[in-house]
C-alpha cells in the first residue's frame, strides 16, 4: 500500500474512533440527563408530600385551636351565667333585708305614735 492509503485508512479509523467517542459520550450524557430528571422529579413529588403533610397537621393544629377557644368561651360563658346568677340572687337578699328594714321602720313609727306622749 501506498503512503497515501495508510494515511487515509489512519485517518478514516480515527474518524471512526472519535465518532465511537462521541456517541458514548452523548449517550452517557443523556443517561445522565434522564437521571438528573428522574431525581429532579421524585424531588417534586417529595416536596409535595411534605407540603401536604405541613398542610394536614396545620389544618389539625387550627381544628384543635379552635375547639379549645370555643371550649373556652363556654366556660367563660357558664361562669358569667354562675356570678349572674350569685347576683341576682344577692340583689334579691337586699331587696328582701331593705323591705324587712322598712317593715320595721314602719312598725317602730305605728308604735311610735299610736302610744300616747307624756
Amino acid at each position: 500500500m501506498s503512503k497515501k492509503w495508510l494515511i487515509l485508512l489512519a485517518v478514516s479509523f480515527g474518524a471512526a474512533g472519535l465518532t465511537a467517542c462521541a456517541k458514548k459520550e452523548a449517550a452517557t450524557e443523556s443517561t445522565t440527563v434522564e437521571d438528573a430528571a428522574a431525581a429532579a422529579g421524585a424531588a417534586v413529588d417529595d416536596a409535595v408530600d411534605a407540603t401536604s403533610d405541613a398542610m394536614d397537621d396545620a389544618t389539625a393544629a387550627t381544628g384543635d385551636a379552635m375547639d379549645a377557644t370555643a371550649e373556652a368561651a363556654g366556660d367563660a360563658m357558664d361562669a358569667t351565667g354562675d356570678a349572674m346568677d350569685a347576683a341576682g340572687d344577692m340583689a334579691a337578699d337586699a331587696v328582701d333585708a331593705a323591705g324587712e328594714v322598712v317593715d320595721d321602720a314602719a312598725a317602730a313609727v305605728d308604735e311610735a305614735t299610736s302610744e300616747p306622749q307624756n
